[in-house]
């Protein structure tokens, strides 16, 4: 229900009295002309208010629904508050990907690349400007602080729904095979949204009541008895926090002596996960999951040797696992591995010996973004980051130029926004900008990155290496795409056997 006329100008006169700068705030407020549809205060001494930009504003900056204001006596950005942004974020009348924040001496430096990954913009103005009458406008705050934060320029994996684009049917039939018990291996090129699709999938099944380990190889290290002690460790630590269990069922010290025993250390895990028989699941995730694979890390203690016992700790795994999915009376838990060579689960052999984790796994090839996904993500970043990509060529020569890669686009549609100064906020990109962008010159460019691409592909799969130096050579332009399989899957290939990235077409 809307909060009415009367109850919002009761509230407004309260928010005056309670907030320091509340008087300096209504009356910058009204001075941008807006219409409020709701003030009133929230926890930890924050006020939320909702208002309509005026007309105008809305149509320039494409803003029709409710903005959120949160006017707070912090001076630094802490995470309860972020919390209390996304909530206030999340009703269907507000605009989804922005909140102006009032406070002490905000600094947005602090909290850019964090507010990239939470996927929405986070506007401060600050209380002395607005006590000193020297606060700007409206327009000015808005296209001032979309000019300094560059969405695109994001690269670690997402942990929020909001900064996530596409991979719909990815997702489902991904969570499908985990419920019908499978276990399932994301294999794809660097930085092509691998670790932000497992995390995306667990979000959504811990949300759904299932419990979830997750482990990342390359943070934490592949030593064996370090996979040993964060199995067990994040087992019992996931129990607690789903109070599964009334005290804590093993501290550091029990997890010590346990991981020292193979035996031991199985029969521990088999404890810990009977803990969980009141979830709907227990999902393991393991990113990086090709470093397990020899010659594949730089860690000074690891040798072939030292892997292949590591490989050894997921060979009991899979053991249990297949006990337990043999045991009506008990939860099996199903792996998620993401990685970029699927040999581990692929090869029959590792370093001349049987691979006890051959066909473990259900592949599951994650390739580019398709048109659609590229728009929506091109779209909605564009937005936060102040650039309209309204023409429909704009897109389209995107997709055609990068293929749908997700970090290639990014970073091309991020060197667009570099140049763009505050004054031209919002700015309408055009094809030009586009072609501009693809005969930049330099190392980390989008231009760079996409040759990038076939390279990397080529040393995970030599044997279908020769079939594509022809293409990135121009000696042909069309292959048969039948014998190069894993290239289509990769996105390095269309399916009807062209390179993907027109770029590279294009030499």
């Amino acid at each position: 229900m809307a909060m009415s006329h009367q109850r919002i100008a009761q509230n407004a006169e309260a928010l005056k009295k309670n907030l320091e700068y509340g008087t300096e705030l209504i009356a910058w407020l009204d001075q941008q002309k807006v219409e409020y549809a709701y003030v009133g205060p929230g926890e930890h001494n924050v006020w939320n208010i909702r208002i309509h930009l005026p007309k105008d504003l809305r149509q320039v900056f494409g803003v029709e629904r409710e903005v959120l204001v949160v006017a707070t006596k912090f001076e630094n950005v802490q995470p309860r508050l972020l919390n209390h942004v996304a909530d206030g974020l999340k009703p269907p009348s507000v605009e989804s990907d922005m909140c102006i924040l009032v406070g002490n001496n905000l600094n947005p430096d602090q909290w850019a690349d964090e507010e990239k990954g939470l996927g929405f913009n986070l506007i401060p103005v600050n209380r002395s400007e607005l006590q000193s009458g020297t606060a700007p406008g409206m327009a000015a705050v808005l296209a001032g602080h979309l000019a300094r934060v560059d969405h695109f320029a994001f690269v670690r994996p997402l942990n929020n729904k909001a900064a996530f684009f596409g991979r719909s049917q990815d997702i489902q039939r991904i969570k499908a095979l985990l419920t019908q018990g499978q276990h399932v291996g994301v294999f794809g090129l660097k930085k092509a949204g691998k670790s932000s699709l497992v995390n995306r999938i667990a979000l959504e099944l811990r949300e759904a009541g299932w419990s979830i380990i997750q482990i990342d190889l390359q943070r934490e290290g592949t030593a064996a008895d370090n996979l040993r002690r964060l199995l067990l460790q994040r087992t019992l630590d996931e129990a607690d926090r789903a109070r599964f269990v009334g005290s804590r069922i093993a501290g550091s010290q029990a997890v010590d002596a346990v991981s020292q025993s193979r035996s031991a250390w199985v029969d521990q895990l088999d404890y810990a996960l009977a803990l969980h028989r009141n979830a709907e699941g227990v999902l393991i995730v393991i990113d990086e999951i090709d470093l397990l694979l020899p010659g594949r890390t730089f860690e000074a203690a690891t040798t072939s040797e030292a892997q292949l016992a590591t490989i050894g700790v997921l060979q009991q795994l899979r053991g249990l696992t297949d006990d337990l999915h043999n045991n009506r009376a008990r939860k099996s838990p199903v792996l998620l591995t993401a990685g970029t060579d699927a040999d581990l689960f692929g090869s029959s052999f590792i370093e001349e010996r049987p691979n006890p984790l051959w066909a473990m796994v259900d592949f599951h090839y994650l390739g580019p973004l398709d048109l659609a996904e590229t728009s929506d993500m091109v779209r909605t970043l564009g937005r936060r980051s102040g650039l309209n990509f309204t023409e429909g060529s704009v897109i389209h020569q995107l997709f055609d130029d990068y293929g749908g890669h997700p970090l290639v686009t990014r970073t091309a549609c991020s060197s667009i926004h570099r140049r763009v100064k505050a004054e031209q906020v919002p700015y309408s990109v055009s094809t030009q900008d586009v072609v501009r962008v693809a005969k930049r010159p330099g190392p980390k460019t989008a231009p760079q990155l996409a040759r990038d691409i076939p390279q990397q592909f080529m040393a995970l799969f030599p044997d279908e290496a020769p079939l594509l130096r022809p293409l990135l050579e121009g000696g042909t332009e069309l292959i048969n795409p039948d014998d190069a399989p894993y290239a289509v899957e990769y996105g390095v290939l269309t399916e009807d056997g062209r390179l993907r990235l027109g770029i590279l077409r294009r030499g």
